[in-house]
């Protein structure tokens, strides 16, 4: 049976999906800035969230030049071989920051969308949340990147140096992702404790209610990635193991 054409895909998704954050991104500043006339620190964590996620994209769109999607004994040219590996590892931080600010400015809309009606458990839940998120993909950044000593050394193997156990690895990865897809589904079911008290139209409170319920989306897919995260260990073959991991974070 013919492997499945990893590169084909993840150029698809990441441009496709690249696009889709471009033109949310526009739409909901356009909107803040002229319409309404009123910005706040979660369009700021939105933008970065949306910029990082564009610069993930480019970065896989780098590797799979070099042979991100492949085997590694198919990627003949020593040089690739080592940009593909590099460009594999490395973009998967620029999507946990991106995915870490958007979640940011996600529970700062929540945090001003309880307003007064907020009672200060509420605050502390939301802080708390997001507190806890940041450290978790700081770790998560920290490991991936310094998985090795020095870390070209994951992409440079001949290299002299030490690198961690890849189970280590795989083990936060799996708690890393698991709390995002909490936090994504806390995201979507929070504000229903808060979006009936609001005083909207009807109309506005559907629409923010399945904005917000958007969220279990992202949730699913970060369910699927905690499925596959079970190759993350295999660094012999790295550009072909992760690749359907980067499908689902691109």
């Amino acid at each position: 049976m013919a492997d499945t054409d990893y590169a084909t895909c993840l150029n698809i998704v990441s441009w496709v999906l690249g696009g889709l954050v471009i033109v949310f991104t526009a739409a909901r500043i356009i909107g803040r800035t002229l319409i309404m006339k009123q910005t706040g620190w979660d369009d700021f964590f939105l933008v970065i969230g949306s910029l990082f996620a564009i610069v993930c994209s480019s970065l896989v769109t780098v590797g799979v030049s070099y042979g991100l999607g492949k085997h590694q004994a198919d990627i003949k040219n020593p040089h690739d071989l080592s940009e593909a590996i590099k460009y594999t590892i490395l973009a998967p931080t620029l999507s946990i920051i991106s995915s870490t600010s958007s979640k940011i400015s996600i529970l700062i809309f929540l945090v001003r969308l309880t307003g007064m009606s907020a009672k200060r458990w509420h605050l502390y839940f939301l802080w708390g949340t997001c507190a806890i998120l940041v450290v978790l993909n700081i770790l998560a950044i920290v490991v991936i990147i310094r998985f090795c000593d020095p870390p070209q050394k994951q992409w440079q193997p001949w290299l002299p140096g030490t690198c961690l156990d890849p189970q280590i690895q795989q083990y936060i990865g799996f708690i890393q992702s698991a709390y995002n897809a909490l936090v994504d589904i806390i995201v979507a079911i929070f504000p229903i404790l808060f979006i009936t008290k609001l005083n909207i139209a009807p109309r506005m409170k559907i629409g923010l209610s399945i904005l917000m319920g958007g969220s279990i989306f992202a949730a699913g897919a970060t369910i699927v990635k905690i499925y596959l995260l079970k190759d993350l260990d295999k660094h012999a073959d790295v550009t072909w193991y992760w690749a359907p991991i980067s499908l689902w974070y691109t």
